[in-house]
């Protein structure tokens, strides 16, 4: 059984590419990954992506991805699962690779969004819920974190400021960042006096709609040193699930499935929390992102904002997190969101990351999520040679 390591990324910028489809998109991040790596033989390539069958009315994706790459006599497969979707492909990836099955291995996701309307966008985003909620209740993926925004921030006595202080610092970590969609910073105030999307969440608390692909090569250990690739190694995974319903949950805010995949994802690499040095979240809300943080025990429960605001997940703080902006402001292309933080956390570890930089960095976290923590994965990366 060899020990999984990622030998190559290849990406695009996120942003609106009016005049590419999903194919060309595809295109230009798989050629960065095989011109800049020399990755040429592989043996399978899975695809993440969320939204295509809605959308464009494309299932199949990986199949004609591999097809506009000349690709052919590979494993070929599409996992679709809302933001978590190129987290599903990446860990179907791992064990294909470990098991041996597959040697070499291309997987990551891709989304075009940019071109649907808003009310479409928010439909489409909204079908990793359990369908009851969108069709007789009415609510949508926004509305049912802001639902639960309103109890944790009166759980906890928090108020507006304590829930703007994760995307004031995603936005100043994308503002360094050559490939986040929003390089500009934000403030409180702008926060507060933007238009709302779901009471208390206004426009800069939620991940806009992107378009965007990342890709990176999965291989062996051992076959990455007898072709004498750099390398990250892939040192644990997990992944876990719980009740659809929040409210059906012991507490709307206490993200079980994102807890228990941790707990399988360290103790496989056989690390601790405390060994982290950087954290990569998937969450496309500002509350989301303080219950991840919360879930992960790096402090007590409904401290996470003040920790923000403390430092403590700056780029120079004690464990940085979202280095080049995260969903919220690197920008969120659904299906290829987990993709790029995995593009990202290689980039640190090769010393690779610009003005986004990390020093003094062993190991990192990366974190996916269907629906409200419907399900989760946890990776531990490290090792880097």
């Amino acid at each position: 059984m060899g020990i999984p390591v990622i030998v190559g990324v290849g990406y695009t910028k996120v942003g609106e590419f009016w005049y590419k489809d999903i194919y060309q998109i595809s295109y230009e991040a798989l050629k960065m990954l095989m011109n800049d790596y020399g990755v040429a033989d592989v043996d399978a390539l899975y695809v993440g992506n969320a939204l295509s069958s809605y959308y464009d009315r494309q299932l199949a994706l990986a199949s004609h991805i591999a097809d506009t790459m000349g690709l052919y006599d590979i494993s070929v497969s599409t996992f679709s699962s809302g933001g978590a979707s190129s987290a599903q492909a990446i860990y179907n990836a791992i064990l294909g690779v470990i098991s041996g099955q597959f040697e070499s291995v291309i997987v990551g996701g891709v989304e075009k969004m940019s071109e649907e309307l808003p009310s479409k966008i928010v439909r489409g985003v909204s079908l990793v819920e359990k369908s009851f909620f969108i069709d007789y209740i009415g609510l949508t993926s926004f509305s049912l974190h802001a639902l639960v925004a309103k109890i944790y921030m009166d759980r906890f006595k928090l108020d507006r400021e304590d829930l703007s202080a994760l995307p004031i610092l995603e936005h100043e970590n994308s503002s360094r960042s050559k490939h986040s969609q929003f390089r500009n910073k934000i403030t409180y105030e702008m926060i507060i006096n933007a238009p709302l999307v779901s009471e208390p969440l206004t426009i800069f608390d939620v991940s806009a709609p992107g378009d965007g692909a990342a890709f990176i090569a999965i291989t062996s250990e051992e076959y990455a040193m007898e072709n004498g690739l750099d390398y990250v190694k892939i040192l644990g995974m997990g992944s876990a699930s719980q009740p659809a319903n929040p409210l059906e949950r012991p507490s709307p805010y206490i993200f079980e499935a994102t807890s228990r995949a941790l707990d399988k994802a360290l103790r496989q690499a056989g690390k601790t929390i405390e060994e982290i040095d950087l954290i990569e979240i998937y969450n496309p809300t500002s509350i989301s992102g303080l219950l991840i943080l919360d879930s992960l025990g790096l402090g007590r429960r409904g401290e996470s904002a003040k920790m923000i605001r403390d430092g403590f997940f700056s780029l120079d703080g004690r464990v940085p997190i979202n280095t080049f902006g995260g969903a919220k402001a690197r920008g969120d292309p659904k299906g290829a969101s987990t993709a790029y933080q995995f593009v990202e956390v290689f980039l640190q570890h090769m010393n690779m990351a610009g003005d986004n930089q990390v020093s003094d960095m062993k190991y990192s976290l990366i974190h996916s999520m269907v629906g409200f923590d419907i399900s989760s994965y946890i990776f531990i990366l490290g090792d880097a040679r």
